[in-house]
């Protein structure tokens, strides 16, 4: 009688590979505006995530940005974007990391005509300062809608009144959007 065995045990090999967030690196505010600015098409599809540098985004003219689940990360900085086009819609974006310690800003101030915010998360900012809102609107006939605002604080805010989003133009809709865990 004969009994044989093989095993495969001693041909193990792990092979691991790791990526750290280190490793990604994003693309500035300035590279976003040079992108913006030299649009012709009305339509921006963005395929990486985006740094605060030097400047907030300025949106002066008719544009669809689709930000396709990528990030505009403020990194500690007070203006992420001024809207001053009609017809802009930014859909699909996450914007964090504002922190507003200083003078009567907004992350995102909207003069702009017929804005649309779609699917967009708004999270993680933090607003101090007398008139400081996450979106502060000023324009007429605006739309927010299936926007997720998280994890904002403006408890130290020295306005009579403080929210994610204040609006102070006609129109407006704020619809299929969810505040959550904001102070």
């Amino acid at each position: 009688m004969s009994i044989s065995a093989v095993s495969a045990n001693d041909n193990i090999t792990d092979d691991v590979v790791a990526i750290q967030d280190s490793d990604v690196v994003a693309a500035s505010f300035s590279d976003l505006q040079a992108i913006i600015d030299s649009d012709t098409s009305g339509e921006i599809n963005l395929t990486e995530d985006y740094v605060y540098s030097d400047s907030e985004i300025t949106i002066d003219k008719t544009i669809t940005i689709n930000g396709n689940n990528h990030v505009i990360d403020a990194n500690g900085a007070s203006k992420v974007f001024t809207i001053t086009g009609s017809n802009v819609i930014l859909n699909n974006l996450t914007i964090k990391n504002i922190n507003i310690t200083s003078g009567k800003t907004n992350a995102i101030l909207w003069n702009g005509e017929n804005g649309q915010l779609i699917n967009c998360n708004i999270s993680d900012n933090y607003v101090s300062q007398f008139l400081g809102a996450i979106v502060y609107w000023n324009a007429s006939s605006g739309l927010i809608d299936g926007c997720y605002f998280t994890n904002n604080d403006l408890s130290s805010n020295t306005a009579p009144i403080s929210y994610p989003v204040l609006w102070f133009g006609d129109d407006g809709v704020v619809s299929n959007s969810y505040f959550i865990n904001n102070s």
